[in-house]
């Protein structure tokens, strides 16, 4: 029993150390973003899911991470990007959560 329990105390450890390494290693920048378009995801069987594409204030046009809600705005409506940039991988950008300023 020692070990299952010396096995589960070294995996959450594991986990915090790459939680705290990842927000000490990135950098989030929210930008404001307006809506171009809104198109479902088809997965065969799967939860739907979505893909928004946006133009920020600067023209960039961007497509976010998938989403597994369905979006509640339309085209055209302002909402606030968060842009994640990772020393080890790509920039990532997703919907800030409400509530952000932008």
């Amino acid at each position: 029993m020692n070990k299952h329990i010396r096995l589960i105390a070294i995996g959450l450890v594991l986990i915090g150390g790459l939680f705290v390494w990842d927000r000490n290693n990135s950098t989030v920048e929210v930008m404001g973003a307006t809506v171009l378009n809104m198109e479902q995801i088809d997965q065969a069987g799967g939860p739907d899911q979505y893909t928004i594409t946006v133009v920020t204030a600067q023209g960039d046009t961007l497509t976010l991470s998938g989403t597994e809600n369905e979006p509640r705005f339309s085209e055209g409506d302002s909402i606030c990007v968060q842009k994640v940039m990772r020393k080890t991988a790509p920039d990532e950008y997703r919907r800030a959560v409400s509530g952000t300023d932008c």
